[in-house]
């Protein structure tokens, strides 16, 4: 992972925070990660794959409440510590849920919640993933897409003009 330009936050109630450089604790609203200073505008919630089943066992009306409240937060993602493949084919035996109720509650959370879904495979891939998204939420946050691309468009457009007036200048200098 490279340095952050900006200083994680992890909520107080996350049992087992993912290993994210220079991050703090903090009581978030929403979500489990956020940017201090941004908190208002970044969460992302993360599940374990226990906590996944759990969430859609006895905890859905709960995790209900956590998905209204990451709907108000403009830069939001759920971060699942495992793979698609582990929940349609490596199901806990435990689990009375069958796989395809677990992706339909994914897909309908994403719709119903514009909440985009990232699978990650293990806790070091998903502290990976965890920090991408904050690092590009941080980065839109300051410099929008739309403004990077009019002023990189502008850049392109200068390169190109003083490319054609030079090439111009070298025609009648020979």
């Amino acid at each position: 992972m490279t340095s952050c330009p900006f200083t994680p936050v992890i909520d107080t109630r996350e049992q087992c925070p993912l290993a994210l450089p220079g991050a703090v604790r903090g009581t978030l609203r929403a979500g489990d990660y956020s940017l201090l200073g941004f908190e208002r505008f970044i969460a992302i919630e993360r599940k374990s794959l226990s906590d996944l089943y759990g969430t859609l066992g006895g905890g859905r009306e709960r995790f209900t409440l956590e998905l209204e409240r990451l709907r108000a937060v403009p830069f939001r993602a759920l971060v699942i510590e495992g793979a698609l493949s582990d929940i349609l084919h490596s199901p806990p035996e435990h689990s009375a849920i069958h796989p395809s109720a677990i992706v339909g509650s994914l897909a309908a959370w994403a719709w119903r919640y514009g909440l985009p879904v990232w699978f990650a495979g293990n806790a070091a891939d998903a502290a990976v993933l965890v920090e991408r998204l904050l690092r590009l939420a941080h980065r839109e946050l300051l410099e929008p897409w739309e403004w990077r691309t009019q002023r990189e468009a502008a850049a392109r457009h200068q390169r190109e003009r003083r490319a054609v007036v030079g090439s111009r200048q070298e025609a009648t200098s020979a």
